[in-house]
């Protein structure tokens, strides 16, 4: 680290700040990054050496800050990489640590506003410089070091406290052996006889009963024609009706061969002990996830999502045969609600494109985001409404971003517009605005990136960068 020229030493404390930067937001995944990656020592120490092979010549401070950050950003820790959005972080925190300008004495290594706190980056040459240096740092480290939001901490309490609440759940009943003696003693149990059935087996019969109640019997069908068959978004929610009627009959057909069993009617069999042994712990089943939901949600919550989503396709479905598919261009979508999101998405690109008369790839989306459908301009076409967003690390005043200490903020209404990019208000609107584009995922838990849109960034005094730092991402359900 103390060899010449005097840069190298330099250039290893940003590379060591970098990588601590990057291993420390793992821990606050996914508001940190998107998932967790397999960072390590190894890429530190490759680094090192790709360091040493740009120090262009010896006993002279320079160094080839292009290349360097190119292979930090792009091969070596960005290799490992596959979320553009995460890609995009690296490549900022890169490029601030990694420049010219770091060398002046007063470059900020750490700026945090809310404390009005301000680190210098140490220009030292000796490795027990720098080693003294960050023995003077305070103590306390906030997560607005990382570029998160000071609720970082609170984010990720709130997420291991979920999922210590459904590992709780799953030692509730942890020995098979014991439920699979208790269930053949509840077979031998008269019907409505809960004196001498385990207390498990009561609460999963009521629960189940309860179930059967919310869930309705039957989605109506859609009729389908030689014209509403040619609209892209009647074929999409067809397909979503469809899906659901399949997965509601599979279920309600799990939820009755459940109660048989439990009022001693029906003997098990090896489906319907599993069945038993999830719910009894409050585990979804896994022939119940016909669709992307994520892996540790509890059955109790599976089914409150799903009852949900029952009822906005029952609307769809209702809505389409009595007032025809035209309808459902002004329909108020909600998106996280959708089997296939990105499948709605296409269809209102597809239908703007049949109205424009161009090909898919000529038009670009375009959103507002609204308080009410009364903001909506009435001469404009291709507008398709959605609702149930949420978006956490940030809030929304004014079709605009700012800073918000709050964890989620709700989007209450968001319109989206299908354009050419030729119109001119879309040229005079890039002139004029800084846009953020912000990554849509399907839940909290960020792993299904369904689409991207710009939206204006109200904060002053900021780039889309810095909230990229602070996590900022739009939801289309809470779940996680």
């Amino acid at each position: 680290m103390e060899k010449i020229p005097n840069i190298r030493a330099k250039a290893y404390f940003r590379l060591a700040w970098l990588h601590a930067l990057v291993v420390e937001r793992l821990r606050y995944t996914p508001l940190g990054w998107s998932k967790h990656y397999e960072i390590n020592e190894s890429d530190l120490r490759f680094a090192c050496d790709t360091i040493d092979q740009w120090i262009r010549n010896e006993g002279k401070d320079d160094i080839a800050w292009d290349a360097l950050r190119y292979l930090i950003a792009s091969c070596i820790y960005g290799g490992r990489l596959d979320n553009r959005f995460d890609q995009r972080l690296l490549a900022s925190f890169v490029a601030k640590l990694f420049c010219q300008e770091s060398l002046n004495s007063s470059y900020p290594l750490i700026q945090d506003d809310t404390s009005s706190l301000s680190i210098p980056m140490p220009q030292d040459t000796t490795k027990m410089k720098y080693v003294e240096w960050v023995k003077q740092l305070p103590a306390n480290e906030k997560p607005t070091w990382l570029g998160l939001p000071d609720n970082a901490e609170k984010v990720l309490l709130i997420s291991e406290g979920s999922k210590f609440a459904v590992d709780l759940l799953k030692c509730d009943q942890s020995d098979e052996s014991t439920l699979a003696l208790d269930l053949d003693a509840g077979e031998n149990k008269d019907e409505g006889d809960t004196a001498g059935k385990p207390a498990w087996m009561v609460h999963v019969q009521h629960t189940t009963a309860n179930w059967l109640k919310l869930l309705p019997k039957t989605l109506p069908s859609i009729k389908r024609t030689t014209e509403n068959i040619k609209d892209p978004l009647f074929r999409c929610v067809e397909r979503e009706v469809n899906f659901a009627s399949n997965l509601l009959r599979s279920v309600r057909q799990d939820l009755t061969d459940i109660q048989a069993v439990c009022d001693g009617s029906k003997k098990q069999t090896n489906d319907t002990r599993d069945l038993l042994n999830n719910l009894s712990k409050g585990i979804t089943p896994p022939t119940w996830k016909k669709y992307r939901v994520p892996p540790r949600i509890s059955a109790m919550q599976w089914m409150s999502d799903f009852v949900a989503r029952l009822k906005q396709l029952d609307k769809l479905a209702t809505l389409t045969t009595n007032e025809g598919v035209q309808s459902l261009r002004s329909v108020q979508m909600w998106l996280g609600g959708l089997f296939t999101p990105e499948a709605y998405l296409t269809a209102t690109r597809q239908c703007a494109a049949q109205s424009l008369q161009v090909s898919l790839e000529e038009l670009i989306m375009h959103v507002q985001m609204l308080d009410q459908p009364s903001q909506i301009d009435s001469n404009k076409q291709n507008i398709f409404l959605i609702t149930g967003l949420k978006l956490q690390g940030a809030s929304c005043r004014n079709n605009a971003l700012f800073y918000s200490s709050a964890i989620i903020d709700d989007i209450p209404l968001l319109a989206i517009e299908w354009k050419m990019p030729t119109d001119t208000t879309t040229l005079q609107k890039k002139s004029n605005q800084q846009d953020v584009t912000l990554p849509v995922y399907g839940n909290g838990l960020r792993t299904e990136l369904l689409c991207t849109m710009n939206v204006k960034a109200g904060q002053a005094n900021t780039s889309e960068f810095h909230f990229y730092e602070r996590g900022v991402a739009v939801l289309a359900s809470a779940l996680e």
